[in-house]
């Protein structure tokens, strides 16, 4: 009769070292809209969801603009006043 070992956490740990596989936290959150087009084949967009896709995409690219530009004009701006609390 073959011996094969039953599933444990020793033996997960064993086969995850043998592969070098780890499990990490992505950087950043990540949108589950976006996440579901990008792994979506390329066969199963429609155009009227790729045309919705596209204004969001704008709408994030203007987002990251307006910040940058807010970021910058309170940097350079020399009468500033900062506001810091603590809930």
């Amino acid at each position: 009769m073959k011996k094969t070992e039953i599933a444990s956490l020793k033996l997960y740990r064993k086969v995850f070292r043998s592969y070098k596989l780890r499990f990490c936290k992505p950087k950043k959150d990540q949108y589950p809209k976006c996440l579901a087009w990008k792994h979506k084949a390329p066969g199963a967009r429609t155009p009227e969801r790729a045309d919705k896709m596209t204004v969001h995409f704008k709408q994030k690219q203007l987002s990251y603009e307006l910040k940058d530009a807010d970021t910058k004009f309170v940097q350079s701006a020399d009468n500033r006043k900062e506001l810091c609390g603590n809930m």
